[in-house]
């Protein structure tokens, strides 16, 4: 839930952000409740590192979302809602599959798989699998990744997507 709450207040800046230079708006000209309100996010994401209770992790997200509903208002930037039972999807298109860790138990395994996901020779497989935590695939669809993923778990070895 704190990641959540973070990754908004990040995607929040990163919004604020293009849209200030796609608009050719320079930070001083921009409303004083604006910053004032860029200045209250910041300190509710340093908050963020209390380990919150789940009521205070509600009362921050809502916050948060009254002060976006605030800055868009003022940007005069009108955002759809979502419908009750319309899912909120954040995948990325592409994603990198990381070999995380492999037990010596399973490293034969993960090998294989390893060199048939990715094409790779023998040795370089070897020292990929010895030196994790370690990138297997870079930029590929989520779909594929999730498959690779599964494949190199069902081999033994721990893997995450990014």
């Amino acid at each position: 839930m704190e990641l959540l709450i973070i990754f908004l207040v990040v995607i929040v800046v990163i919004l604020l952000t293009w849209i200030v230079t796609s608009l050719g708006i320079q930070k001083d000209r921009l409303p004083h409740t604006i910053t004032t309100h860029e200045n209250r996010l910041k300190q509710i994401e340093r908050q963020l590192g209390d380990n919150p209770t789940s009521t205070q992790t509600d009362r921050r997200l809502a916050q948060i979302e009254q002060k976006l509903d605030l800055i868009l208002y003022h940007l005069d930037i009108e955002i759809p809602e979502l419908e009750d039972n319309e899912p909120l999807t954040l995948s990325p298109e592409l994603c990198n599959v990381i070999l995380q860790f492999v037990p010596p138990e399973s490293k034969i395994a993960t090998l294989r798989t390893v060199r048939i996901l990715t094409g790779i020779g023998l040795k370089e497989a070897k020292n990929l699998i010895e030196s994790t935590p370690q990138i297997v695939l870079r930029q590929i669809p989520a779909s594929e990744a999730e498959s690779a993923k599964l494949q190199l778990e069902q081999s033994g070895a721990r893997v995450t997507l990014q």
